[in-house]
């Protein structure tokens, strides 16, 4: 893979490192580029007591940004807002970069395009074996979950619902892991995965699963040929 390619592609840990709580404290980031684990001091979240490691696979200053809210907020819609949003961007990203580089890709992927909503997104991704049925039923869960909150005020991950009984249905990732996978390496990682005792837990565990898995497809395909490495 070429280094350019990559340029902004991360997997960052949120650790549960050193916090003064009088002056607002500071959660530690360790931000991981192209292989390579080094610190960031950088100002990250303020205020946060963390009780588990917090694995996230970021492409961009946005996603970056979305996973601070949605930690910050501790809202069930805010999560399941930019978390759908995540997913849609690390999908469509995964996907444009197995494609030929052409501008023909923008037609496609606009809204209206052949691949402007999320379900063809999701399809194409399954159909490229870029995910197998799990992941794929786990992507759907999480753009369901994610329209329900967005059409309904009073939507919660706990709240009685069978349109959001079943998405959770699909939303089982996290059983039988212990450990983060490591999208680097193809293996494990020495993060253990976080609670999924919640709902929330539960839609948080998965979605970061499927954004560590959808970056690991950066590293098993050449750039733009749909072709393994």
């Amino acid at each position: 893979m070429r280094k350019e390619e990559m340029q902004g592609t991360r997997l960052i840990t949120l650790t549960p490192g050193p916090v003064d709580w009088t002056s607002g404290g500071m959660v530690s980031i360790i931000r991981r580029q192209t292989g390579i684990m080094v610190p960031c001091d950088s100002r990250c979240l303020v205020g946060w007591p963390w009780e588990h490691h917090m694995v996230w696979a970021v492409l961009n200053k946005g996603q970056d940004n979305a996973i601070k809210e949605i930690v910050a907020a501790q809202s069930d819609r805010v999560a399941a807002i930019l978390g759908g949003a995540m997913l849609d961007d690390s999908r469509q990203n995964a996907l444009e970069y197995r494609l030929r580089k052409s501008n023909i890709s923008a037609r496609m992927f606009k809204i209206g395009g052949a691949l402007g909503n999320t379900a063809a997104k999701t399809d194409l991704a399954y159909l490229l074996y870029m995910v197998e049925k799990p992941m794929l039923q786990a992507m759907e869960a999480i753009s369901e979950i994610r329209n329900l909150f967005a059409h309904q005020l009073s939507m919660s991950f706990e709240g009685a619902s069978d349109p959001m009984d079943k998405a959770f249905k699909k939303l089982h990732l996290h059983i039988g892991k212990t450990y983060y996978p490591d999208p680097f390496t193809n293996s494990d990682s020495t993060y253990e995965i976080g609670p999924t005792t919640t709902r929330r837990g539960q839609y948080i565990v998965n979605l970061q699963l499927v954004l560590i898995h959808l970056m690991g497809d950066y590293k098993r395909h050449a750039p733009h040929g749909n072709f393994l490495m």
